[in-house]
């Protein structure tokens, strides 16, 4: 089984699901992308490559911190019909997320799921910090364990 987690940068919600998920449940192939332009390698005024940011140093701490391995050198990257093609089920943050993976993707459609009960909103306005990654990780932490009781309930 094949999960992507999707997210507005794929530098902090979507990294954080992954992360958990793949501590959570090993035996499920775990991605996240995210869906803004800012995802993808870029030409600069001098025509060269302009690689994708980095997920924050901060990030990546605090997910060692608990745990979670597996985002060093990590960059955002942005969804592709490849990643739809190959995933089994598309976990997004919030109802946006879904509309726009859905109009990029209609084949998407049986595959998009909103991750948390209700939406799991970027929320923050300011520097990141260790407090939003908190807060984000419990509400994440919680949504992927319903959704793996509901997936192992299945017949």
């Amino acid at each position: 089984m094949t999960w992507i987690f999707v997210c507005s940068n794929n530098l902090v919600r979507s990294v954080v699901a992954a992360a958990i998920c793949r501590q959570l449940a090993p035996e499920i192939q775990v991605d996240s992308a995210g869906l803004a332009e800012s995802c993808k390698d870029r030409l600069n005024r001098q025509g060269l490559v302009r690689k994708r940011r980095p997920i924050a140093p901060v990030t990546r701490k605090y997910l060692k911190e608990n745990g979670c391995v597996g985002t060093e050198g990590m960059r955002a990257r942005q969804l592709t019909a490849d990643d739809v093609k190959k995933a089994d089920l598309i976990w997004v943050m919030t109802e946006d997320h879904k509309r726009t993976v859905l109009k990029r993707f209609p084949e998407a459609a049986e595959k998009v799921r909103l991750l948390g009960d209700s939406e799991i909103k970027d929320s923050w306005k300011s520097k990141l910090r260790e407090e939003h990654l908190q807060a984000w990780y419990v509400k994440i932490e919680n949504a992927i364990k319903n959704r793996l009781s509901e997936i192992s309930s299945l017949p």
